[in-house]
Order: structure tokens, then sequence, then C-alpha cells
């Protein structure tokens, strides 16, 4: 982060006319793949007969998304309800 606004336009007319050598210093785990192994032992867990639902909230929310979009066009993984969630999202948002 720039320590000042001086700092930041000199970077920025530095970076049109240089490339740095950029270094991993953290890669994040694959949060998509953390999303399926979850899915797939809370079904285990429950039971291939019971309702499988799957929500999440800030960071959650899009991956939860990709998810149960992804589980439509693989059928190893177990298939979220997400019509009654978002029927629900709604009724509860009716009330208030």
């Amino acid at each position: 982060m720039p320590r000042s606004r001086q700092e930041d336009g000199e970077f920025r007319k530095w970076i049109q006319t240089h490339t740095p050598a950029w270094e991993l210093v953290w890669d994040r785990p694959n949060l998509a793949t953390a999303a399926t192994l979850a899915a797939r032992h809370a079904v285990g867990l429950a039971g291939p007969d019971k309702p499988f639902y799957i929500a999440g909230y800030s960071t959650g929310a899009p991956l939860a998304l990709m998810y149960a979009l992804h589980a439509i066009d693989d059928a190893s993984r177990p298939m979220p309800n997400v019509s009654r969630i978002d029927a629900a999202v709604r009724a509860d948002s009716a009330a208030q």
C-alpha cells in the first residue's frame, strides 16, 4: 500500500514503463474445492434422503452460488435445494 498520495502517483507513473518482478508470498486454499468437500460431508452425515440446503454470507454467498451452478453439470456433487432457499428469503423479506 502506498504511504501517501505522492507515493501512489509515483508508482502509477512508474508501472506504465516498468515490469515488476512479482513474487507469490501467500496462496489461498481453493475455496470452491472446500465448498464441494463440505457439501459431500454434510450430505454424508445427514443421508442422501434428507434435503440439502446451501447458503452463504459475504464470501460464502458467491461460493454457494458457484457450487449450485456447478452441481447442475456435475452429477458427482450433491444438488442443493436452491428454490426453497429463495422462497424462504423472499418470505423473510416480506415479513420485515
